[in-house]
């Protein structure tokens, strides 16, 4: 099955259940075994130490960098902090896209996705971009991930070369260790929020077009009203000039 993707509301999302009054040296529990929690105390004599591994320091410094260069819409600086299997997950979005896939075939989100893409490039440029090209647009577009503020974790919580960003005991959002360091897993942060996410894209769409409308009829409407113009109805079954 083809993995789900979201390219706009997840980080809102995120960000809205985040604290921006959290520190990130306060101490948290011992977690099991297989966990290496980022916040670990030291007892001294008459005090108590608070140290926070390298690891939690450069996931710290890779998340302020991909927010900072979303805020000045520098595409390519944003990108570097994403990691490969996002752009997995853009390269699935842009096979949806460029084929005859009806819009009532997929769910909410792959169809809302699928039809900002449409709407966006042709057939013929979807079939030769790559997922870094969306990836670029959308930021210099103002399409997707808009700036947020600062997010702060309670911890962040290492295992292997994996690690998750926890708010309230859950985690928020998701990293992963490549060669170049620390980098955002766009990807498994979606796929984790996918249900709320299609249901928001759901509602939101339902009631701008009506409860009657068919789900092609909601997005093309719900579409056309975030692009400021008319959406080509011709969309929902494959892309232009496809």
């Amino acid at each position: 099955m083809t993995r789900r993707f979201l390219l706009l509301l997840c980080l809102s999302v995120v960000a809205a259940g985040c604290s921006s009054d959290s520190p990130v040296t306060s101490t948290t529990q011992a977690p099991p075994s297989t966990t290496v929690t980022t916040l670990t105390t030291s007892p001294v004599p008459e005090s108590t130490t608070t140290t926070v591994p390298q690891a939690a320091l450069d996931i710290r410094a890779a998340l302020d960098g991909y927010s900072s260069a979303l805020a000045e819409g520098n595409g390519p600086g944003a990108l570097a902090y994403v990691d490969r299997g996002t752009l997995d997950l853009f390269d699935d979005l842009l096979l949806l896209a460029a084929s005859n896939v009806h819009l009532d075939d997929l769910d909410y989100l792959d169809a809302f996705l699928v039809l900002r893409l449409r709407h966006r490039f042709s057939g013929e440029d979807l079939s030769t971009m790559t997922a870094s090209d969306v990836f670029l647009t959308a930021v210099a577009d103002d399409l997707v991930f808009p700036p947020i503020d600062r997010i702060e974790f309670d911890a962040i919580n290492l295992i292997d070369d994996e690690a998750t960003g926890e708010i309230g005991g859950s985690p928020a959002m998701w990293f992963r260790l490549e060669a170049e360091g620390w980098k955002i897993a766009l990807g498994r942060t979606f796929e984790e929020y996918e249900q709320i996410l299609s249901l928001t894209i759901e509602g939101a769409a339902v009631r701008a077009a009506g409860d009657d409308a068919t789900r092609s009829e909601a997005l093309l409407f719900f579409v056309s009203t975030l692009e400021g113009e008319d959406i080509d109805p011709a969309l929902v079954v494959g892309p232009a000039g496809g």
